[in-house]
């Protein structure tokens, strides 16, 4: 008898656990076969199902489109598949399951982005490539509205073109505005934009890891004062959790015509972004395409700064290696007030060289402002400036436990503050290899 009542207990709990997630019991299974037609539909169904959606694809299909689905103005421009809606107000949305499938637009279609979502949409892709998108706006692989969450894990953006040259214009593969985006083991190759190559990332928080950004570039052409490669940061989401985490990534042979080769990163108020264990190589912040401007060519791999000087960077256990910028901040590049970190990391054998102007160019590994600067554990080596400052050209800040060696300058100062001399630096465990030194071409100081 106990044992009956025990077995009745034990089903009665496991009852009221099911009851209790309804959500995982009423959520809707798409499975699609290999033709855009039907993969229309389940967007289409799924915007109409009041609970969750799963779409499963065709394994290993290329969905080709050659004509436009949507072209609703406030998704801003036409696009491929059916504009994901927030048919679930009070939870997820849709999930999308690629099973190895391809979505691209067709060769000689006309200009479409590939996915495009309405607000407060909250949405998440495995296992899937978009490819070839084009449009004249932001997010030609992927345009998210306001107040979205965004999940991609093993996701490929690749040759995603965004042509529009505005300031406000940008992110080839993924474009993003007050909302959350998560990125997982995905890969970005290719994609063009004015600014982020790759994404542009609106007053959103992020988080990226293990994934890998290479070929992006950012194309804007005239004066501006914007950019990033890769991947362009305007701010983290106010109303989130004013975060910008970057781990295990790799930034490899991104170019931007403007400011930060990789990465631009520019932070509002509280914001913080963070970057980790991740390398950035043979990126490149060159001259402009056309047109004028004084801020191009600066942070061939990263740029970082923001408004006021509440916000803070940090880069940990992260190599910066061969990146070039024609003007100032070979490897690094530090603008603004806020508190920068540079720890545990290498900085070797970056460029800060003009192809226009003979011995210009500062700060080889690192150009630093007048914010609040430290350097711990780092290493500085082997870098060169056309100008000033072959291992780091910049303003105040502390140094401890450092080594800075074997770093040149054509004009002098392996190592220049604004203020050339040590003034404006707090110097704890420094070691100027004397065996390695930083040295100018001209024969003037090597460390001053």
């Amino acid at each position: 008898m106990l044992k009956l009542v025990a077995r009745i207990l034990s089903l009665s709990v496991a009852l009221g656990l099911l009851r209790s997630h309804p959500a995982a019991a009423s959520r809707q299974l798409l499975q699609v076969d290999c033709t855009v037609d039907s993969l229309r539909a389940a967007i289409t169904s799924a915007n109409s199902s009041p609970s969750a959606s799963v779409i499963s694809l065709a394994p290993n299909c290329a969905y080709a489109f050659t004509n436009v689905a949507s072209s609703a103005p406030q998704n801003n421009g036409p696009t491929a598949l059916p504009v994901i809606e927030n048919a679930n107000p009070t939870g997820h949305d849709l999930t999308i399951i690629g099973n190895g499938a391809t979505l691209q637009r067709a060769a000689n279609a006309p200009e479409m982005r590939l996915i495009s979502t309405n607000t407060d949409v909250q949405l998440t892709i495995s296992d899937l490539t978009i490819s070839s998108g084009h449009t004249p706006n932001e997010g030609a692989g992927l345009h998210m509205l306001e107040r979205g969450q965004l999940s991609l894990s093993s996701v490929t953006f690749f040759n995603n073109i965004s042509t529009g040259q505005g300031d406000e214009d940008g992110g080839g593969a993924l474009f993003i505005k007050n909302g959350t985006l998560h990125i997982s083991n995905s890969t970005f190759s290719g994609n063009q934009a004015g600014n982020g190559g790759a994404i542009k990332n609106l007053l959103s928080d992020l988080s990226i890891s293990g994934s890998t950004f290479e070929q992006n570039q950012s194309t804007l052409a005239g004066a501006s004062t914007n950019g990033g490669g890769a991947l362009f940061i305007d701010g983290a989401n106010p109303q989130g959790s004013r975060q910008v985490l970057i781990s295990s990534s790799t930034f490899s042979g991104n170019i931007s015509r403007y400011q930060g080769g990789a990465l631009m990163a520019y932070l509002y108020g509280s914001d913080t972004s963070q970057i980790s264990d991740s390398s950035f190589s043979n990126n490149q912040a060159l001259e402009p395409i056309s047109g004028a401007g004084s801020y191009w060519g600066v942070g061939g791999a990263v740029w970082l700064g923001g408004g006021g000087s509440s916000y803070q960077h940090s880069i940990s256990r992260s190599l910066f290696s061969s990146n070039v910028a024609r003007k100032q901040g070979g490897g690094i590049f530090i603008q603004g007030s806020g508190t920068v970190t540079l720890s545990d990391s290498t900085v070797s054998g970056n460029q800060a060289v003009s192809t226009s102007a003979a011995n210009t160019g500062l700060g080889g590994g690192v150009f630093l402002s007048n914010g609040s600067n430290t350097l711990i554990n780092a290493t500085i080596v082997e870098n060169h400036a056309g100008g000033d400052g072959g291992g780091i050209f910049g303003g105040n800040g502390t140094l401890r436990n450092t080594i800075i060696a074997n770093n040149t300058a054509n004009n002098g100062f392996g190592i220049n503050s604004r203020s050339q001399d040590w003034l404006g630096w707090r110097v704890g465990s420094v070691r100027c290899e004397r065996d390695s030194p930083n040295h100018a071409v001209d024969g003037r100081y090597g460390i001053n």
